[in-house]
């Protein structure tokens, strides 16, 4: 994924990493994958969190996508809904069932 250009960090000043985002194509025709969005934690509420899912969604229009699928750890969940996701389901985590994952699908607004 890092080759392929799908994964972006962000520094505080180079070579100190503060968070990482990445996003898949799919086989869904017109949907990619929000794969990860990490924030280190003495990082949140300071606008990074932000600048990744912008990252992630330049990301999903060049792999052109019309929409973002977001499988999101539960306490994410305020902040892609103030970013504007849609929640869509739930599911239990694959390798931890008793952690249910909330859906979301975030829709790209057409470029004017």
């Amino acid at each position: 994924m890092i080759t392929s250009g799908a994964v972006q960090v962000a520094e505080e000043q180079p070579g100190k990493l503060v968070g990482v985002v990445s996003v898949q194509a799919t086989t869904l025709r017109g949907i990619s994958l929000l794969h990860s969005l990490y924030v280190a934690p003495a990082y949140w509420r300071k606008g990074i969190g932000r600048a990744l899912f912008e990252t992630a969604i330049a990301r999903a229009r060049y792999q052109k996508a019309g929409a973002l699928m977001i499988y999101a750890e539960p306490s994410a969940e305020g902040f892609y809904k103030r970013l504007g996701a849609i929640r869509i389901g739930e599911d239990p985590f694959y390798y931890s069932p008793d952690i249910v994952l909330p859906h979301f699908i975030y829709i790209l607004a057409k470029d004017s």
